[in-house]
């Protein structure tokens, strides 16, 4: 086809249509579009068979604003798409999630006087609750009866869906109930309504339902639990209604058990599965790691790893839970420990292991160790991601290792890495602690978007610097407009920084007073106290303060 805009080669709609046809699968977006511009060339009008054919080629890669394009092309070139065309666009805006433009495109189908489908309805309602927009797809739900259009189960499923994703419990209920009444109720929608919320999951279990629930029921009942005591009562109840307890509902329940702390029932959980003839999993084992890690049981998680690894079913997710629980007990050896038995295991370590490792440094303050990971995993070619370094700066602050943290900041975009706030500010700390107030202030000027935390940390590096003129402009800086509001632990650092010129430090405190910031707190009462052997100029500011009592017990111990 292409060579027939050179060739004398009699070519039609058809042939354009079939060609179209080979391109939904595998075949970039753009190509289907310059085949049909290729037709249009060749006085080839655009009909809805061949529109339907391109737009189904850009589904895979969600290029809605191309298919809306083509549709509205279509329109203007008075030439009205057909119900399949319709449904070709609002399946692209269903993969983009675009359902705003999915009632547009409901709209245009009235206007063109096309009547929607079944296939339409659902997949407009399908869209609706990939976005979570649960009121547009009730609305839908009521357009559509509107309509004298019946309604089945899988857009009722999907308008309960996009409630429950919303957390509209009620409205997901209410829907549920309506489908019931109508005798189309079905476990998919039931599966819906319960996704995210224990108590209702309960609720709609319950015995006296009309519809008895299956094992991917129970699963869903089992993800929104949020304690182990209901989750394993809920798999007692599972033979009762026939239901078989497989390992994936298991997997759910010991999750349960790490977000409530039940560490002991995870691993009870873990030993029962072989009375029921199931083979706990690495899902199941990292569930119940996790649980004992975020209890601080680090013997019981390492015991759980071992159990893994004797198996040879241990990956790397397993051992990054397992060195999680160790740095959340600050035992950074033991985790370096684990590092080095995957070695031994021949488990190559990801950015997980590498991250969890260096999070253990970090509390630690072992900020050599966390350096050394990030050569090690750039030695290895493990990617470090955003975390790992914001871990090994974090570790060469709390010591006060300035240079070390300016280097790894600046070494960040040479790894395609974007050094976030949480970074740039662990940077400035630790040159303001350090008393390096022209590097603290280089990094303030290349912060992208700098915030109270940046500006406490330079205004820290002026006090301990000694550098108050540069406070006062920085302060007077902050207060023209620059859209960052000072706090409390601003005007500290600011008042310690000019103690010694007493006027400027009653001049800050009456900024404070009047802007409604002040109370007493140890940093304010420490930066103010030297002001006190001026004379009794500042005892009569204090007089005037709101908190007077206060600062009198303060100040005059």
């Amino acid at each position: 086809l292409h060579g027939a805009d050179t060739e004398p080669i009699s070519t039609n709609a058809l042939h354009y249509g079939l060609a179209l046809g080979t391109m939904r699968h595998g075949s970039p977006w753009n190509w289907a579009v310059t085949l049909l511009s290729s037709a249009v060339r060749r006085s080839i009008s655009l009909s809805p068979a061949l529109v339907s054919a391109a737009t189904d080629c850009l589904e895979v890669e969600a290029k809605w604003q191309v298919a809306v394009s083509l549709l509205t092309r279509m329109m203007d070139a008075e030439i009205w798409p057909d119900q399949i065309c319709f449904s070709a666009v609002l399946r692209v805006l269903g993969a983009a999630g675009q359902w705003p433009w999915a009632f547009w495109l409901l709209e245009e189908m009235t206007r063109c006087r096309t009547a929607p489908d079944a296939i339409t309805w659902n997949t407009a309602l399908s869209v609706c609750e990939k976005g979570s927009a649960w009121l547009q797809a009730l609305q839908l739900l009521r357009s559509a009866g509107s309509a004298s259009f019946q309604q089945g189960a899988v857009g009722f499923t999907s308008a309960i869906g996009a409630c429950s994703k919303a957390e509209q419990w009620q409205s997901a209920l209410d829907t549920l109930s309506t489908l019931f009444c109508s005798g189309g109720g079905d476990r998919p929608a039931l599966n819906a309504a319960m996704s995210g919320h224990w108590a209702k999951a309960c609720v709609l279990l319950s015995p006296s339902e009309q519809l008895a629930p299956n094992e991917v029921s129970f699963g869903a009942a089992l993800r929104c639990l949020d304690t182990w005591p209901r989750a394993t009562a809920l798999l007692q109840v599972m033979p009762s209604r026939r239901c078989f307890v497989n390992e994936i509902c298991f997997g759910s329940a010991i999750s349960a058990c790490e977000d409530s702390r039940g560490w002991a029932a995870s691993i009870q959980l873990i030993e029962t599965m072989p009375e029921r003839k199931l083979v706990a999993n690495e899902v199941c084992f990292n569930a119940a790691i996790g649980a004992c890690g975020g209890a601080g049981e680090i013997e019981a998680a390492i015991d759980l790893l071992d159990a893994l690894r004797h198996r040879r079913c241990a990956g790397p997710t397993s051992f990054a839970t397992a060195i999680t629980a160790c740095a959340r007990r600050g035992q950074w050896q033991r985790g370096f420990l684990l590092l080095a038995e995957m070695a031994e295991n021949k488990i190559q370590p990801d950015e997980f292991c590498y991250g969890a490792a260096m999070a253990a440094c970090e509390r630690s303050h072992q900020w050599q160790w966390a350096v050394h990971l990030l050569a090690t995993m750039e030695d290895a070619e493990v990617p470090a991601s955003q975390i790992c370094f914001n871990s090994a700066i974090s570790a060469c602050e709390k010591l006060r290792k300035w240079e070390i943290a300016i280097h790894l900041l600046a070494s960040m975009p040479l790894r395609r890495l974007a050094a976030d706030a949480f970074a740039t500010n662990a940077a400035l700390s630790s040159c303001g602690a350090s008393s390096r107030w022209e590097e603290a202030l280089s990094l303030f000027a290349a912060h992208g978007s700098p915030d109270t935390v940046a500006c406490n940390a330079l205004l820290t590096a002026f006090q301990t610097a000694s550098q108050w003129q540069q406070a006062l402009e920085f302060m007077e800086h902050l207060h023209q407009g620059s859209g960052i509001q000072p706090d409390m632990i601003s005007y500290a650092a600011c008042i310690a920084a000019v103690a010694p010129r007493w006027p400027h430090a009653t001049h800050l405190l009456a900024d404070l007073r009047n802007g409604s910031l002040l109370e007493v707190t140890p940093a304010l009462a420490t930066a103010v106290a030297p002001l006190l052997v001026v004379g009794e100029q500042f005892v009569q500011l204090a007089e005037e303060l709101d908190d007077c009592a206060g600062w009198v017990k303060v100040l005059r111990p």
